[in-house]
This record gives C-alpha cells, structure tokens and sequence, in this order.
C-alpha cells in the first residue's frame, strides 16, 4: 500500500478498513489461487514424494529451458554468452551452472534494466525488493508464474500440519493494518476473502495482549503465520498467564527460529511449529516437515549451490555460502544468484520421505525486539518496511539502549540526501509512535561482534513480561 492511500486508510472507520483488506483479499485470491495454482499444487505434493534422482531430472530440465531463454533474450546472459562463447546447448544439467559467473547483489543493482527480458513489460509485472537491512535495498521484477509457484511451494509446506485452503488462519506479521495511533482494540482486522485474522504487531502491549488473546479465542484459528519473534511475544504472554490458546500448528520465517522460541511458542499453542526459509528474490525456497530434522530444500523452485570464498562447492555437509537460482522467473532470470546466508546441505534422507535433501543450520542475522515507553514490542522484522524503498543506504543497524530512543547507524552512499534522512525517521515514527526518539549516526563502517556476525536490530532493553 503507497503512502497516500495509507494515510486515507488511516482516517476510515474499522469496518472500511476491513472492507478494503476484504477486497484486498479477493484480489490476492484471484491472482494467486486460480486454476493454475491448483494444477501446480497437484504436481508439486505428487513431485515431493519422487526420489531425489527423478527430481533431480525435472530440475535439469527446467534449468535447460530457462537457461535458454535467458542467453537469447535476456541482455546481460546475452552478453555473457558472447563474452565466454556459450549455447543453450552447454546446458544439460544443475552440474552445468558454473559456467556461468556468479551474479552478486551489487551486479543486479549495475545491471538492472539488462536483466530484464526482451519484449517485458514492467507495468505487467510485480516489483519487489530485500528489507534493505544489510545494505541499500535491491529490487527486482517477477511475473506471475513466480507469484503462483511461490504459492504453491507456501501452502504445500502448510499442507506438512494438516493445513487446508480456507481454515481460519491467524497472520501476525509485518502488515501494518491498524493504525499506530489507535490506543484502544480491536488490534486486528478480518480478511472475509482469506477468512484471515490480521493482527497488528505494532500494538503488542502488556495492556493490549489481554485484548489480542480475547479476539483469537473469538475467531477459534487453526493455524497462524508469523515471524519468530512476534510469535514468542503473544506466546510469552499466553504462558506468563498459565494459559493455552490449541492450534494445529504456528508457520514461522523471515527471522531465524531459535529454540527457546520455539520452546515457547508450542507450549503456549499446543503444537508443533513449522520454520521455512525464502529469499524475497524468489530464488530459493526451504521448508520444515513434520519430522522437524531440518529445512528441505524445494528443489522444483530453485537450485542451492554452496560456495567457499573462492567460489568454489563446498562438499557434503559443509558450511558454504549460498548461491542460488530461481527456476521460475522468466520477466527477470537471477541465475548463481549471491546471497548473504550460509547454510550446509546434505546428510541422510529425511524419514519423512520427501525426496528433497535437507538443508540444516542457516544462519542469517540475529534480531532483538525493540520495546517501546508504552509497553509496545515491535519485532525487528517490521522495522524492515521504511528502509525497503532507500536506495542510499550502503549499511544500517539500529540500537536501543533505553525505552523512548533508539539509534539508527548508517553507511551513507555518496547519494544520501537530508530526504533519506526525512523519510527514514518518519517511516521509523510511524511504526514506533512520537515517544521514542530516532537518532540517526552516521559512519564509514559497523563494526561486527567477536564471532563475525552482524546483528540489524540491537537492544538492551528487557520484554515486559
């Protein structure tokens, strides 16, 4: 949603808001959830269950297909196909992909416009881009296959908790759905299409958490989707009362899991969470099953290759930098895709069955959750939202040392401007509220911690409960 029709959004009384995130929904159903997805969704639960091998075959086939098309009709593989004399017909199998050079993040940025296909329109086609964290946010196009398959891999994964197309449903994400400046329930608003809950995750109070657990006890969910930490601030609270709230299960990404969340988000739901990994580039797509003994790795969505720092494989079980290629962007390839995560592969099968091989340990950044002078626990992943359209931030990292202030320290870019500046504070006001002050530091580099890491969100400042 733009600015402008957020602020009018704001303004309107409840049922109009959820009349608009109604007709949200059907939009979303409609685009998303049509014959296609349901002839795709077929396949992929028959495919999961092929052996590794069969996989492995359709997968070559794919990338034969999109290889293809990318060297003849995509500028920048155009390019390269010249530049180191390769065909389609070099293409054979996943074996075949380090032909081509590695394309970094910085590389796509460069060369935006030429890693468009030819004859693409981009009014036609979704734009998305990274949360902007760990350096200026990058964006990119996808077409609609991309959107559909991305579904598809999404509700086969849910499929995992016995999870069907209708089942009331709980989201307690990033949306921001209620408007920061409203201090009374309801924190939430329904999705009829969806038959959704959206619940704000801007408003979880101490005061306001009462009201949240009465609004889902009311609309009786089976399942809900969330990012770790939000989840573990409703769960925390659920137990601190000695309650339960039985779900069939709580699908957790965008953040890593750590145990003591998940812990404590199945005591307070009575059931099992299920974790899944994805890359906003659609590039990569892995999922927890029901055996919960790692990540599967969607093998009918991308291809995960792992890397040292020379570029080259890592063996069987080791440590390695992901490199990843989408198989189903046709509007704008990213093939040996560089992303920031390391992870392992391999190991024994999964006693699940599945025929896609396990990926275990990622390790992305770690995150706090900010608190807010009111009692407000914003998880770290929300904040993301105003730094996504800033293209002049090299690097940034926010800090909250005390309750009414946190420090954003940033890597400026030649280009940053005192707008930067303007925009970022008040996208950060509008989702922490006018009692926490945002300072903005600026510097040449941030440092990591001892073990190398890079944490985004940093705070001293203990939960309410």
């Amino acid at each position: 949603m733009n600015a402008t029709l957020q602020k009018i959004y704001a303004k309107v009384p409840v049922p109009v808001q959820e009349w608009a995130v109604t007709l949200r929904g059907l939009q979303i159903r409609r685009q998303r959830y049509g014959k296609e997805f349901r002839r795709l969704l077929d396949e992929g639960l028959t495919r999961e269950r092929q052996s590794e091998g069969q996989i492995r075959q359709w997968q070559s086939e794919q990338l034969q297909r999109l290889v293809a098309h990318a060297l003849t009709q995509v500028p920048y593989y155009r390019e390269i196909a010249e530049r180191l004399h390769l065909a389609p017909g070099d293409f054979r199998s996943v074996a075949d992909l380090p032909k081509l050079p590695i394309l970094t993040r910085d590389g796509v940025r460069r060369n935006f416009a030429r890693l468009v296909a030819d004859g693409v329109n981009p009014k036609q086609l979704w734009l998305g881009h990274t949360s902007g964290t760990t350096g200026s946010p990058l964006e990119f196009y996808w077409d609609n296959p991309v959107v559909v398959m991305t579904n598809v891999v999404l509700w086969r994964h849910r499929a995992c908790a016995g999870f069907k197309i209708g089942d009331p449903f709980l989201k307690l994400t990033g949306n921001v759905i209620v408007p920061l400046a409203q201090k009374t329930p309801p924190y939430w608003r329904y999705n009829r299409a969806l038959n959704q809950l959206f619940l704000s995750a801007f408003h979880l109070s101490e005061d306001a958490l009462p009201h949240y657990v009465e609004a889902i006890r009311r609309f009786g969910p089976r399942f809900m989707d969330a990012y770790p930490s939000t989840a573990y601030v409703l769960a925390r609270y659920v137990v601190s009362r000695k309650e339960t709230i039985p779900l069939r299960g709580v699908f957790t990404s965008s953040e890593t899991l750590l145990p003591q969340q998940r812990e404590i988000i199945e005591q307070a739901f009575v059931c099992e969470v299920f974790d899944y990994y994805g890359l906003a580039e659609r590039t990569v797509f892995a999922t927890e099953c029901e055996k919960h003994a790692g990540h599967h790795v969607n093998m009918d969505y991308g291809i995960t290759e792992l890397v040292d720092a020379d570029g080259n494989h890592v063996a069987s079980g080791e440590m390695g930098r992901a490199v990843t290629t989408g198989l189903h962007n046709w509007a704008m390839p990213l093939l040996r895709y560089e992303t920031s995560d390391v992870t392992a592969l391999g190991g024994a099968p999964c006693a699940c069955g599945r025929g896609f091989p396990l990926m275990t340990a990622v390790t992305t950044k770690a995150e706090d959750i900010v608190v807010t002078p009111d009692g407000r626990h914003i998880s770290s992943s929300t904040l993301t939202h105003p730094f996504k359209p800033m293209h002049n931030i090299r690097e940034s990292q926010i800090v909250q040392s005390e309750p009414d202030r946190i420090v954003v320290k940033i890597v400026p870019r030649p280009e940053y401007t005192d707008e930067d500046t303007k925009q970022l504070v008040a996208g950060l006001q509008e989702r922490l509220g006018d009692g926490v002050r945002v300072d903005l530091e600026f510097l040449s580099e941030i440092p990591r911690e001892r073990s190398g890491k890079f944490r985004w969100v940093v705070s001293r400042v203990p939960l309410r409960f």
